[in-house]
């Protein structure tokens, strides 16, 4: 993403991202219900039809791995969500499995034969 793209997402910065984008067709939000839609616990379902914590987590996991989200939406159109995660560019090393012992069963604990 250059520049001027990411001046258009803020908080994006300039950089190499994966991007994911969902997008849905339902009730949209207002700006109202837009400002809030990552906290925790905030939900505009019924009591007892939801506990608000989807967007808080999948928020959490975006920033925490260094990502944005960017979200188009208004009443009566839908939601757009722009996930924008960090390109890995390192070469990955190769894992080498080493066989694990047998687990067997001894009483009620398991120990390694």
């Amino acid at each position: 993403m250059d520049e001027a793209f990411a001046q258009e997402r803020p908080p994006l910065k300039p950089g190499q991202y994966v991007q994911l984008v969902v997008t849905d067709t339902g009730h949209g939000m207002d700006a109202a219900t837009k400002s809030r839609m990552f906290e925790p616990f905030f939900t505009t379902k019924e009591s007892g039809k939801g506990t608000g914590l989807g967007l808080a987590t999948v928020y959490g996991v975006v920033r925490q791995s260094g990502g944005f989200i960017w979200v188009e939406t208004s009443p009566g159109n839908g939601a757009r969500f722009e996930i924008y995660l960090p390109r890995a560019v390192e070469k990955e090393e190769a894992v080498s499995y080493e066989r694990l012992p047998a687990i067997s069963r001894h009483g009620s604990e398991l120990s390694w034969s």
